[in-house]
């Protein structure tokens, strides 16, 4: 009996501060409305701002590897080219000695 007793008085507790925060008029009804609207923009506004930050870096990351693949590529290309004339100039080389045997 006790116990059933005290969970009354914590829901009547309750349900009176309930009643306090509840808004007393169709003014203040509003005024909640617009805050808890306000509040939610922000929120989002905040998180969208985080999101396109991430995007961003994320961006940043993928246009660097590109920039690492291009260089890479290039230096491929460069060496392949130095390989290739190497290659024929020792040619030349082999052919010019062979004319004179």
């Amino acid at each position: 009996m006790l116990r059933y007793s005290l969970w009354l008085k914590s829901v009547s507790h309750a349900a009176t501060e309930l009643d306090s925060v509840r808004p007393q008029s169709a003014g203040e009804e509003q005024l909640h409305l617009q805050l808890a609207l306000a509040i939610s923009k922000e929120e989002h506004d905040r998180e969208e701002r985080r999101r396109r930050a991430e995007e961003a870096k994320e961006e940043a990351k993928v246009q660097m590897v590109i920039e690492q693949s291009r260089r890479e590529e290039q230096v491929i290309t460069y060496f392949s080219l130095f390989l290739i004339l190497r290659i024929s100039k020792k040619a030349k080389n082999i052919r010019a000695n062979n004319c004179f045997l």
